[in-house]
């Protein structure tokens, strides 16, 4: 520094320079506003996206790139937001969504992280805290049976009410194959198919299943029987749920008795002679249901002046269905007593 004056001592007078500091008061930073909420949900009617903002606290020298993202596919972001040097201080906008899916999941809690990236070294050894958020499952896994098109009461031959359809749909995406096996508690009773399956590309697609009562030849009566469903799944939510057995009565066709039906000669009852050249009366015996064990007719007269052969016929439940002959003779004496 040098002084100048008219006055002579001045006009001479020098001093020493000294070192002067500028201080700057713009620090580099980041600067966030926190989000309205934290808790979206998966239902887009609904608060299922969220925004805040991202700021610099001073001028970069070159860009800065702030990369954001998501820890869980629960949740979706903005991929990156860039400053600039000449727009360094225009808010960023950040937004948030929970992603809307069909699996019943439950609640997913996700983290929102912020990269920094510059060549702007005092801007890139900046970070930013994550922000969390809640993203609130509208799902719930379950079945949905239809009502029974049909009757409850099927015939066994099914003449006036053959079958009774329903089906079957799940209410959410499993992560899994979900099988449905159908347990009938009573032979008397059939369900088509045996198994339905769910996939999760196909987990919407209803599944029909018939039931149909079984058409035997016993006489056993009108009988109920329970379609039960076994529930099988690599998805844990799915496996532990269980199905409401459905209740049906198969309602019985056949009824007990034996049938006596005209033999080979054409007739059930007929006149025999003594004389031994003349023919025997034929005639035959049938079932008119299955029997549950064999059943045996034993043959008699109540007259010694005729004889039946043989002396019983034998129906087994296996040959049930085969006539069975039996013959009746005079008997030829030598007394005469009439008819």
């Amino acid at each position: 520094l040098q002084c100048s004056s008219a006055d002579a001592s001045y006009a001479v007078y020098t001093f020493a320079e000294g070192p002067f500091t500028i201080v700057d008061d713009e620090t580099p930073g980041l600067l966030s506003s926190p989000p309205p909420t934290t808790f979206l949900t998966e239902d887009p009617s609904l608060t299922s996206s969220t925004t805040y903002t991202l700021a610099l606290a001073a001028p970069p020298t070159a860009d800065v790139t702030v990369t954001v993202t998501s820890n869980d596919t629960q949740g979706t972001v903005t991929p990156a937001v860039i400053f600039t040097p000449n727009a360094w201080a225009v808010e960023q906008t950040v937004t948030v969504h929970a992603v809307n899916d069909a699996v019943d999941d439950g609640d997913a809690v996700f983290a929102v992280g912020h990269a920094v990236s510059s060549v702007d070294t005092a801007y890139a050894a900046l970070a930013l805290p994550d922000v969390t958020f809640t993203a609130m499952d509208d799902d719930a896994a379950g079945f949905v049976v239809s009502g029974v098109d049909g009757p409850d009461r099927l015939t066994e031959d099914g003449a006036d009410a053959p079958s009774a359809v329903y089906t079957l749909v799940l209410a959410s995406e499993p992560t899994g194959d979900v099988t449905v096996s159908i347990a009938v508690n009573s032979t008397q009773g059939e369900v088509v198919p045996a198994a339905v399956t769910f996939t999760p590309s196909a987990w919407y697609e209803a599944q029909t299943l018939m039931v149909m009562a079984v058409d035997d030849s016993v006489d056993d009566g009108d009988v109920g029987f329970e379609v039960g469903h076994v529930v099988a799944s690599a998805d844990a939510v799915y496996s532990s749920m269980s199905i409401e057995a459905l209740m049906f009565t198969a309602v019985d066709n056949d009824a007990v008795g034996i049938v006596v039906g005209a033999g080979g000669n054409g007739s059930v009852w007929r006149t025999v002679t003594e004389d031994s050249s003349a023919a025997a009366a034929v005639y035959m015996l049938t079932l008119t249901s299955e029997p549950t064990a064999e059943v045996t007719v034993t043959l008699a007269t109540n007259n010694t002046q005729g004889e039946v052969a043989p002396a019983a016929v034998f129906f087994a439940p296996n040959t049930w269905t085969a006539e069975q002959s039996v013959t009746v003779h005079a008997v030829n004496d030598a007394v005469n007593d009439g008819d």
